[in-house]
């Protein structure tokens, strides 16, 4: 890493935390009645600061958030080249996904192609979000498979990666196995900061999640802009598929997939569990991470629109559908609007 990029991560890490933080407020009835807290950065193409919110030096554990980066080094890999479902795939492996039929079609075709069975994935199994897919199973009284796991994309990306280096795929999800390593080496290299020294834990779907701090989880996002980088050609196979099937990063209607498909893939966005957000767009140039302090998963998709709306990012294309999501109506199971959510 160059003089020139030591010293813009330097003054980014500079900033004081003594700006206030991003405020989410939910009202009732015009009352307060809960208050959510979020710690942003957002950097523009350079990586100077455009906005800071509350703690930005602060250690956190992004979660599922990251994914897109956790995905770069098979991006990058010649199996991208090869595989001719690569972009589904890498969709999918940048994905929090909700167990659609759509999902796991694709999933059960890579099991076959790479010979892989669903038991020797290392996440658990869970209920799928996907209420059409919840309901076979239940009608079908059958239980959820590893594949209906959010996160058995990343997973399947993981295995597809160990193939492509010659790794052993046994143990691919601990810490000490060589895929692990070059991830944390990668990000170490990305976000300026020591990933293997970092303080670590297990994420829900049993894969290490190291606790970094947030201004070193906002600088990974610079690369989507950096040409120069040996990695672009993996970042830009990461845009085109997340981009070309936002639906397939999350689920079709939910928010961090209609973020991107309605902004036209001009905003690309990766939600994580306990209030982490990271984003980009390629409207002004800039990336961004959030993590709420409670771990509110509304509020944290409150504040990426508030930072979009604060930053110049919502074109006249996806104004109209911006602006209705932006009114956080709350709503009661009669549909009838009780209260509101708003950023402070």
């Amino acid at each position: 890493m160059n003089k020139e990029s030591d010293e813009t991560m330097n003054k980014t890490t500079s900033e004081t935390t003594k700006v206030d933080v991003l405020r989410i407020a939910v009202e009732r009835a015009g009352q307060l009645e809960s208050e959510h807290l979020v710690d942003a950065l957002v950097l523009d193409r350079s990586g100077q600061t455009l906005m800071s919110f509350g703690q930005i030096d602060r250690q956190v554990a992004p979660r599922s958030a990251i994914k897109p980066f956790q995905a770069l080094l098979l991006a990058n890999s010649k199996w991208a080249e090869l595989d001719h479902r690569a972009e589904t795939r890498l969709a999918l492996a940048c994905s929090s996904h909700s167990g659609s039929v759509s999902h796991l079609n694709i999933l059960r075709e890579w099991l076959r192609e790479m010979k892989v069975l669903g038991h020797e994935l290392a996440c658990g199994a869970h209920w799928p979000r996907d209420n059409n897919e919840r309901n076979h199973l239940i009608r079908e009284h059958r239980n959820p498979e590893k594949l209906h796991n959010n996160c058995s994309g990343k997973h399947m990306g993981l295995i597809a990666l160990c193939r492509d280096r010659g790794y052993a795929v046994n143990g691919y999800h601990k810490f000490t196995h060589p895929v692990q390593q070059e991830i944390r080496q990668l990000l170490s290299e990305l976000g300026g900061e020591n990933w293997e020294a970092a303080p670590w834990g297990i994420d829900g779907c049993g894969i290490p999640t190291q606790f970094v701090s947030l201004a070193a989880l906002a600088r990974l996002g610079l690369l989507f802009f950096d040409e120069s980088s040996r990695f672009f050609r993996g970042v830009e196979r990461i845009r085109r598929a997340m981009t070309r099937h936002p639906q397939l990063v999350s689920g079709e209607g939910e928010f961090n997939s209609w973020l991107i498909k309605e902004s036209g893939g001009k905003i690309l966005a990766k939600g994580g569990a306990e209030g982490n957000y990271w984003g980009a767009s390629f409207i002004t140039g800039m990336t961004f991470f959030l993590k709420v302090r409670d771990g509110a998963s509304r509020a944290a998709e409150a504040a990426v629109l508030e930072i979009l709306r604060r930053n110049g990012d919502i074109e006249d294309s996806w104004k109209a559908s911006f602006e209705k999501m932006a009114q956080w109506p709350l709503k009661n199971w009669s549909g009838e609007v009780i209260g509101r959510i708003r950023v402070e």
